[in-house]
């Protein structure tokens, strides 16, 4: 079954949530993310003013990695609990996210002072995290804005990793990508109870692109 533009745009913001939510776990448990998908989620994360849910993440053959993601975790027989269950929070807190427009409106000029500054310069960031300059932005305004608002995301992980602020930063940046994918599904008419429904429609959407 084919799937009409709004409910592609939906798709397209839960892949990215998913994938996002997967590297907040991954730095949380492991200490680093996987460094192209990082950098998809979090580039995402800046363009506020995209034609469209594709352009959000650089266009359709740039997303194939959150499509691939959403496409396993749509799959999977045993899906991560955790991850489901961020998913799950991530959802209820777009919900009083967007009934805060204060709060919006000051996520997204933060926002775009850090896509007006631009990348620093050559060397500047250091190798321990794939995009450590923008996650340190992003995590920042996390901390500042959206973990104002119940219910918080709980990410587990290695207590060890998790007492380090570079780390906790990190965790909190690819949150905020998160939620930005979860924004966008809703935009595009996204429900849980479509969610629910719908999931083999989405599995199939997500194979035939990936093709």
């Amino acid at each position: 079954m084919a799937l009409t533009t709004s409910r592609e745009s939906q798709l397209i913001g839960m892949a990215g949530a998913v994938l996002a939510t997967q590297q907040a776990l991954l730095i949380a448990r492991e200490g680093r993310a996987n460094e192209s998908a990082s950098k998809l989620v979090l580039e995402a994360t800046l363009r506020l003013d995209a034609e469209s849910a594709a352009a959000v993440y650089g266009g359709m053959a740039a997303l194939r990695p959150a499509l691939a993601a959403l496409r396993d975790f749509l799959q999977a027989k045993d899906r991560d609990p955790i991850l489901v269950r961020s998913l799950i929070v991530l959802m209820q807190l777009e919900r009083n996210f967007s009934a805060r427009a204060d709060l919006g409106d000051r996520v997204a000029a933060e926002i775009r002072a850090i896509d007006a500054r631009g990348p620093g310069p050559a060397g500047e960031e250091r190798d321990d995290m794939p995009g450590e300059s923008l996650a340190a932005s992003l995590g920042e305004i996390y901390a500042r804005t959206v973990s104002q608002l119940t219910p918080r995301v709980m990410i587990p992980g290695d207590p060890q990793l998790l007492s380090r602020a570079t780390i906790v930063t990190a965790v909190r940046a690819h949150l905020l990508a998160a939620l930005r994918g979860v924004v966008l599904w809703r935009q595009s008419g996204g429900s849980r109870f479509g969610l629910l429904i719908n999931w083999r429609a989405l599995r199939s959407e997500c194979e035939r692109l990936l093709e």
